[in-house]
């Protein structure tokens, strides 16, 4: 925690989270920079957790990780572009909801795009609105 503080960063807060109906999703996940304990930390900056429902953090976010994983291992080494895009007005606490997670992954040794999504997320009043 003092790495963050010294570094003038903050982290989300739990409580920040509960009762808002989303999770905390991490864009880069945790489990992918635990090669030591600053890097894993650097994974709790507010700028790498971003609001999501938990359908999208738990299921077809969870999934564009998987399959990175995949591609990753097959390839041998991949470059990885996260885009958090399209706020909507919802907020929790002072976090803007974004409406959309973008991922791109690229061969590093050729710079190919193999993968590419765009994973939307609506709240229940946007989804109205848009029918």
């Amino acid at each position: 925690m003092n790495l963050l503080t010294e570094n003038g960063y903050t982290m989300p807060h739990h409580e920040d989270y509960y009762y808002s109906g989303y999770d905390r999703g991490h864009m880069a996940p945790n489990a992918d920079f635990n090669d030591t304990y600053e890097n894993a930390l650097a994974t709790f900056f507010i700028a790498n957790v971003w609001p999501q429902l938990p359908e999208i953090n738990r299921g077809s976010w969870l999934s564009t990780e998987y399959k990175t994983r995949r591609l990753a291992s097959e390839r041998h080494a991949v470059t990885v572009f996260i885009i958090v895009d399209e706020f909507s007005e919802k907020k929790v606490e002072n976090i803007q909801v974004p409406s959309c997670f973008k991922r791109r992954v690229y061969d590093s040794g050729t710079d190919e795009l193999i993968y590419e999504i765009d994973i939307y997320q609506l709240t229940e009043e946007e989804e109205e609105e848009t029918q």
